[in-house]
């Protein structure tokens, strides 16, 4: 029986919190200047499609991809990609303020903007937390939302780009879509596929490799920062289905069997098993 979504949730917010710090968040010595891609993630980095998956497990880098876009667009400096001139406008969209905002999306800006960018090179002058928008020196704005908020909500004033850090609910996302119309912008999506095969296989997944969708699947093996004592670590006490979806970033069906051992040759009784009639 698949665990319930908030089970899921806070597994994997446990998960992103742990691997966050074994790769340096906070650390002040490293910034989008300093940030080398692995493989996979320079193949996310360098589609030109207007929708972008980056579909993996715990720990690949997906976040860390999908920061490092968010960066590259804010401060108008692509380094694969043409852009408009700044100002640029995205929003970044998380499951929750709690943990997905404050304890992943905020330190992770935080890492890795460079101080040139920032208002004063001050984070505080920057980010105004009541409002959850981040604005640069070159005016450029971020705005971070979560699945908590009302659709009405994400509405509003056009956007150059969307990043959805996990999967959104589908009708957040079709709002926030239509935010990209006036701008012809982008969006890109980085998640771990831990509800199974929701909507965004059938939206997504298997609407890849055109014009508009590019999927691009990584698991933590092809992250040559995340040593193989972490692998294990992270994948200790996974189902065999944990570790398609949490390590390799496969989507799976979540249901059928609840004993997956189950055979019907050797649990299933006969009425050739059975001794009707016969004496005690």
């Amino acid at each position: 029986m698949p665990p319930k979504k908030k089970q899921i949730d806070e597994q994997a917010t446990l998960t992103d919190l742990l691997g966050l710090f074994t790769t340096g968040v906070n650390n002040p010595q490293r910034n989008h200047f300093q940030y080398e891609p692995h493989a996979k993630q320079k193949d996310f980095h360098e589609s030109n499609s207007n929708g972008r998956q980056f579909l993996g497990g715990n720990r690949s880098g997906k976040t860390v991809a999908g920061i490092n876009e968010d960066v590259m667009w804010a401060m108008g400096n692509h380094r694969w990609l043409e852009l408009p001139p700044p100002p640029i406008y995205g929003r970044i969209v998380t499951v929750d303020f709690k943990n997905g905002a404050n304890k992943i999306i905020i330190p992770q800006l935080k890492q890795w903007l460079p101080p040139s960018a920032l208002i004063n090179g001050s984070w505080e002058d920057s980010y105004n937390a009541r409002l959850g928008v981040l604005k640069l020196a070159n005016d450029s704005e971020i705005e971070i939302m979560s699945h908590e908020q009302e659709i009405d909500k994400f509405a509003g004033v056009p956007r150059h780009w969307m990043h959805f850090d996990e999967e959104p609910p589908y009708d957040i996302f079709k709002e926030c879509k239509a935010r990209l119309a006036d701008y012809n912008g982008r969006w890109w999506m980085t998640m771990t596929p831990v509800e199974g095969m929701t909507w965004t296989f059938e939206e997504i997944y298997e609407k890849r490799d055109t014009d508009l969708i590019t999927v691009v699947e990584v698991d933590q093996n092809d992250n040559p920062y995340l040593s193989a004592e972490g692998r294990a670590n992270l994948q200790e006490g996974y189902s065999d289905d944990d570790v398609m979806i949490r390590a390799r970033g496969k989507y799976i069906a979540l249901s059928g069997l609840v004993f997956k051992w189950f055979d019907t040759d050797l649990n299933v009784l006969t009425s050739e098993d059975y001794s009707y009639g016969a004496s005690a």
